[in-house]
């Protein structure tokens, strides 16, 4: 009830509804999630049915530890993805630790169960082949979490042990999980610990390292977004609009920084941005009352339930840490749920309402209500799963129509898309944008057609803006397409200027608004203007390299040499990361205003990177030339 009604009083329902195409949550996954919930609590209602159940799924968890082996070693039958970080067939190191997590302490609660030796020893190498494999995600939060719950387990089952031999064994573990830990932090600089992937990240773990610096300027922006709407958030899938809001701007160091976050990679804040105080309570309650079930099955007969109530206590205090770093997917949702469903089990064999578990007889078969059901459910599917898919196809074909520059059948699947209007729509238009920012000066494709291509472009991201208002990334992709025309348009720079205006409104600290006025304002001859939106820029971002290098074009353009050469004095050292398309930019702009001073530092640089290129040793040469720098000409000459 709360998650539908933040979402109905936030700020894009149709978005908490459908959720996006990277994500796929949103009100109708938790629907089939709790479908899946409801299944499971009327489906397993013994023993025997749920320990089978868990079998299986443990089963599942080893095939997926053996394919990541696979993985790892990179063979080519297997989707390898990013081969340092193991991923399975979720795709995700950090979501597959968190489904590992999980399996890792049901391997251990059937090892547990009485059995044969047989199978005991098969859950035992289970447990300890996926503790292998949540190493190689390399996933601190998960692995902190593992470890705590390991060492609260041990805790735990000493202090509730009745035997001596069993709390001296306890203390043994403890004493061993305790100094192991003390001593990757201690030896963290060690070959061995720098030779296990794991290892070396927890122990690197600092404030400094750029992913814990980006957490925490997210968890900022998430607390300011919380106190703007404390009581039901922003609805669910909205939290890109409360972190576009307060955009820490410190988290753009360069171009490839990561600006756009729709996740505060932590479920506290998650929960809180989308749906408030109210939201947060209810998804606490869920633990709270999972640990209350757990504390009365243990109570009802300490020797027999200790082993379930310890395991399953220490299983979701594990899972609920490792949220603290990242956020749910589909599959922590169904272990989640999973392990909720059968605490309700444990709840109902302990109320002593046995009736409670068993099958409910039907009445008869009402063939009118099953064929209702079944149009209802056909319907459903075509709107909610093949509509979608279809689109995610064409955008499929659209992507491998770009990559081979075929843009007349990328136009056509990307209309195909809008034809179907799901909620793949925007991320598609966003990803034609995309693809026609990056094949402006192409040569295969003529100038009159590319520009048709944007005009079409330009007309679905106005959609897009007029759907989602509050989605500054649309309104920055229509920024740039009308900055990027081929064919500049009467009025299309201006359009650029009102669009950043209505930006700054919503989002004020994101320099790449910054630099796309000032781009449109120089377009337009306004100089003063654009330098002075580049300056905000670098003001917000006074340590981005892009920011200032953009100022120092900024200067060049308006003829302000000396503060460009300033600028450029202040990054010279960072000359690296600029590209090649930007540095020749400048070197055009100096060579054609008869700046030959300025031109030697980029020169420089361009052949440290390129040292092969006859071309520009020729130009450096010529240069050095002009300059009566005869030494420094010859050398370059000799070096052709």
């Amino acid at each position: 009830g709360i998650i539908f009604a933040a979402s109905v009083f936030g700020v894009n329902f149709y978005r908490s509804f459908w959720g996006n195409t990277e994500r796929g949550e949103g009100i109708l996954t938790f629907l089939h999630v709790i479908l899946y919930f409801g299944m499971l609590t009327g489906m397993l209602k013994s023993w025997r049915a749920w320990q089978n159940f868990f079998i299986f799924s443990v089963l599942v968890s080893f095939a997926s530890a053996i394919y990541a082996t696979l993985q790892k070693m990179g063979a080519s039958f297997v989707v390898v993805g990013d081969a340092s970080r193991v991923s399975a067939l979720i795709g995700n190191a950090a979501f597959y630790a968190g489904y590992l997590v999980f399996h890792i302490f049901l391997a251990i609660w059937l090892f547990s169960t009485k059995r044969p030796v047989w199978q005991k020893a098969i859950f035992a190498v289970i447990a300890v082949y996926e503790l292998i494999i949540i190493n190689a995600t390399e996933t601190r939060g998960a692995l902190i979490a593992l470890f705590i719950g390991f060492f609260l387990a041990a805790l735990l089952f000493a202090v509730t042990a009745s035997s001596k031999k069993v709390r001296y064994f306890g203390i043994v573990v403890l004493s061993v999980l305790a100094l192991s830990g003390a001593l990757v932090f201690a030896f963290r600089d060690s070959d061995f610990i720098k030779s296990v992937p794991g290892m070396r990240r927890v122990a690197g773990i600092s404030l400094k390292d750029v992913t814990t610096e980006s957490r925490l300027l997210t968890w900022q922006a998430s607390w300011r977004g919380f106190t703007d709407r404390p009581v039901l958030g922003y609805g669910y899938e909205n939290f890109n609009v409360a972190f576009n809001r307060y955009f820490p701007a410190p988290i753009f160091r360069d171009a490839g920084s990561q600006i756009w976050f729709d996740r505060a990679h932590n479920i506290v804040f998650d929960v809180m941005v989308a749906s408030g105080i109210l939201g947060l309570g209810a998804y606490l309650s869920l633990f709270i009352l999972s640990f209350w079930i757990l504390w009365r099955y243990y109570k009802r007969d300490p020797d027999a339930n200790k082993t379930t109530s310890i395991l399953f206590f220490c299983m979701l205090l594990a899972y609920f840490i490792q949220n603290f770093f990242v956020f749910d997917t589909l599959s922590t949702y169904l272990s989640f749920y999973t392990v909720l469903a059968f605490l309700v089990f444990l709840q109902v064999q302990n109320s002593g309402a046995p009736a409670l578990l068993e099958s409910r007889r039907t009445r008869g078969f009402n063939p009118l209500l099953a064929s209702g059901f079944i149009v209802a459910l056909l319907f459903a599917a075509y709107f909610s799963v093949f509509r979608p898919a279809r689109a995610n196809l064409y955008v499929t074909n659209a992507l491998l129509s770009a990559s081979k520059g075929r843009l007349e059948n990328l136009l056509g699947d990307y209309e195909k898309v809008v034809g179907l209007d799901t909620y793949v729509t925007e991320e598609a238009r966003q990803k034609l944008t995309e693809t026609l920012l990056r094949l402006r000066g192409s040569q295969s494709i003529g100038t009159e057609q590319l520009n048709q291509a944007y005009r079409y472009a330009i007309e679905e991201m106005q959609t897009a803006v007029k759907r989602a208002p509050l989605e500054i990334r649309n309104h920055m992709f229509l920024m740039a397409l009308y900055n990027n025309l081929p064919i500049a348009t009467v009025g299309s720079r201006e359009e650029a200027i009102r669009l950043g205006k209505q930006v700054i409104k919503l989002s004020s600290t994101r320099p790449q608004v910054y630099f796309e006025l000032g781009q449109a304002a120089i377009a337009l001859g306004r100089m003063q203007e654009g330098v002075g939106y580049f300056e905000e820029a670098v003001e917000i971002s006074p340590k981005t390299v892009e920011a200032r290098w953009n100022l120092a074009m900024a200067y060049v353009l308006s003829g302000k040499f000396s503060e460009s050469e300033a600028e450029l004095k202040k990054m010279e050292r960072y000359l690296g990361s600029i590209s090649l398309e930007g540095i020749k930019n400048l070197l055009q702009i100096y060579l054609k205003n008869n700046r030959l001073e300025d031109t030697v530092r980029l020169y420089k640089e361009l052949l440290l990177r390129y040292p092969e290129d006859t071309q520009l040793r020729t130009e450096a040469a010529t240069v050095y030339g002009k300059l009566c720098k005869v030494e420094e000409a010859k050398a370059e000459a000799e070096q052709i």
